[in-house]
């Protein structure tokens, strides 16, 4: 799990599974920066700045996460590239309930304590069903995420003190 090298051997530090992973993250990052300089942002620029860190947060922990957990095999890539989109939304399930229930309260639809938890609850149901469906759009994302984890993995393993071949095969 983590990246020590032996001391004695002096061999390098290696980067983990998980942490080629979360940096894999900068791909579909700038995915979706170069889709919004295409598209255009419609919302305002603190608008944007608070979208970027929200998706930049999500695609880092769910690299981390994914990247620790799948194999080397096809079907382990495959399930990696599918379960990024996924495990990105439920990674920001807590943010998009805690962000739009204030919202709600803010904006007076909801009042009491009883209606903030249960405008809490509708969220969160709402966001682990939307998940479900929401990840087949995110899969381009997961597919370029993927292919940066595996060109990194093989630059890691690659380098002295890299991993070896059975390393982080779990999984798939």
């Amino acid at each position: 799990m983590t990246t020590a090298g032996s001391a004695e051997e002096g061999t390098p530090r290696r980067l983990s599974d998980r942490r080629v992973g979360a940096l894999a993250a900068v791909t579909p990052i700038a995915v979706y920066l170069a889709w919004n300089a295409i598209a255009g942002w419609g919302g305002s620029v603190g608008q944007f700045v608070l979208a970027t860190a929200e998706i930049a947060l999500g695609a880092g922990v769910a690299g981390w996460i994914v990247g620790g957990r799948i194999g080397r095999s096809v079907p382990g890539r495959i399930l990696g590239l599918v379960a990024y989109g996924f495990v990105g939304t439920l990674v920001l399930l807590p943010l998009n309930v805690a962000g739009s229930t204030l919202d709600d309260v803010h904006g007076g639809r909801v009042g009491g304590t009883l209606e903030v938890v249960g405008a809490a609850f509708g969220y969160v149901a709402y966001g682990l069903v939307s998940s479900l469906y929401v990840s087949v759009f995110l899969l381009p994302f997961g597919a370029a995420w993927m292919v940066t984890f595996i060109l990194l993995r093989r630059a890691v393993s690659a380098r002295p003190g890299g991993a070896r071949a059975d390393e982080g095969t779990l999984r798939s």
